[in-house]
């Protein structure tokens, strides 16, 4: 019952690849379609957890048991970077509870998203067993 930190930081790189995709194309979208009154909370809202699920289910997938464990632990690391790039980015700080709020909602996704991940993998080495059973042969 050990954590495997390997799995970790590839389900937190991926994450945050992802987020950095997102949010290039966020930057894309407001160079090229350039409005008074543009908002983009949901869009970004919509890439952090996009990511954190991805990343979540990648740890997930990696892990050999805990899953939840560590789909959590890759959350709460993606949140961390964002929360000290958005400190670095805008330096107020109003109050604890936006930030606790995103700490954990991206711990719960990340969590179940490991869960996920881990179901993924059991059901590719199902997949796996009945191709040897039946004679299949991956070209």
């Amino acid at each position: 019952m050990t954590v495997k930190l390997k799995s970790i930081l590839k389900g937190a790189g991926l994450s945050l690849g992802c987020l950095a995709l997102g949010l290039l194309g966020g930057a894309w979208w407001v160079l090229a379609v350039w409005e008074p009154e543009m908002n983009l909370s949901g869009y970004l809202q919509l890439i952090y957890l996009l990511a954190v699920w991805v990343g979540g289910m990648t740890a997930g997938y990696g892990a050999g048991s805990l899953p939840w464990r560590h789909g959590g632990v890759t959350g709460a690391i993606t949140c961390s970077v964002l929360l000290v790039l958005q400190w670095l980015l805008v330096p107020t700080f109003y109050s604890w509870a936006p930030a606790l709020k995103l700490l954990g909602t991206g711990v719960i996704m990340g969590s179940f998203a490991g869960v996920v991940g881990q179901n993924l993998r059991r059901a590719a080495k199902r997949r796996q067993q009945v191709r040897k059973v039946v004679g299949f042969q991956k070209f």
